[in-house]
């Protein structure tokens, strides 16, 4: 059995990579599941809000939560 990716292995992609993060802001449900990430209420809460947000909103939602979350890549 396959463990899920934690929260902090997400915030490190959607730092990383850019076509990730779209993906995840247009669709977090499904593509927090399809990638196998184990994620709370609250982390995706954010991600919702941040799908809402202006670019600049959503770097700096994804520096605080790196920077909260110690994105060990």
């Amino acid at each position: 059995m396959t463990s899920k990716k934690s929260e902090a292995e997400l915030i490190g992609r959607a730092v990383v990579d850019s076509s990730f993060r779209q993906q995840l802001l247009a669709d977090p449900e499904r593509t927090i599941e399809a990638e196998g990430y184990d994620v709370g209420a609250e982390t995706l809460q954010r991600i919702r809000d941040a799908a809402t947000s202006t670019p600049e909103a959503v770097d700096a939602a994804i520096s605080a939560a790196a920077r909260e979350g110690g994105v060990g890549m």
